[in-house]
């Protein structure tokens, strides 16, 4: 995989897996069969859909800088009806954060003196 998106969608699905649930994950190439596109008009397609006793957990990946995206809070906003129409399902945001410090806004940077 070699990239956080991805790595984080194994993650998310190995552990709903481990908890006893059906998963169904996408970007897992053929390890996983992929979820269901949610809305075919816009091909909304979650990174990871798990399912047990009559539960229905919806988790999309994101990084935090695809936020501000328009694809994403389109994406959100369809997932979240989806699960909100439908009962027993919930859907989950899971954002991920760069580890780079030379992306985080000025207020978290530190500064070092030297004596």
């Amino acid at each position: 995989m070699g990239n956080s998106h991805d790595d984080e969608v194994l993650v998310q699905a190995l552990a709903y897996s481990r908890s006893g649930y059906y998963v169904q994950a996408d970007h897992l190439g053929d390890c996983w069969k992929k979820p269901d596109v949610i809305d075919g008009r816009r091909r909304c397609r979650p990174d990871v859909v798990a399912w047990k006793a009559g539960e229905c957990i919806i988790v999309e990946v994101e990084s935090f800088k695809s936020l501000a995206k328009e694809h994403t809070k389109n994406q959100v906003e369809i997932f979240e009806k989806f699960a909100q129409e439908r009962p027993h399902t919930e859907f989950r945001l899971v954002v991920i954060y760069s580890s780079r410090f030379d992306r985080l806004p000025d207020m978290f940077h530190t500064t070092s003196f030297e004596s």
